[in-house]
């Protein structure tokens, strides 16, 4: 999370639930959520270790690389169709 400063709307949103970290495209699920940039430098920043864990303050190492790649993923697929 590159920190950098941007309305809400112009931003994704990432939840955890049930251990699962989720792309939160309408910007409605419950709990506390992490805002990103679309681009691609600050989409790459996510997969830093710990990262997702100080964001949605979460015990170190509850989350697996292959569960944040699949929520990552979609997002990304998402951005470029549009």
């Amino acid at each position: 999370m590159c920190k950098g400063k941007a309305p809400k709307s112009k931003l994704l949103r990432f939840v955890c639930l049930a251990g699962e970290v989720l792309w939160d495209k309408e910007q409605k699920l419950p709990g506390r959520g992490a805002y990103v940039h679309g681009k691609p430098g600050c989409m790459a920043l996510l997969m830093q270790p710990g990262i997702w864990e100080r964001a949605l303050h979460l015990s170190a190492g509850s989350l697996s690389a292959a569960k944040l790649h699949g929520a990552l993923s979609e997002a990304w697929k998402q951005l470029v169709r549009t």
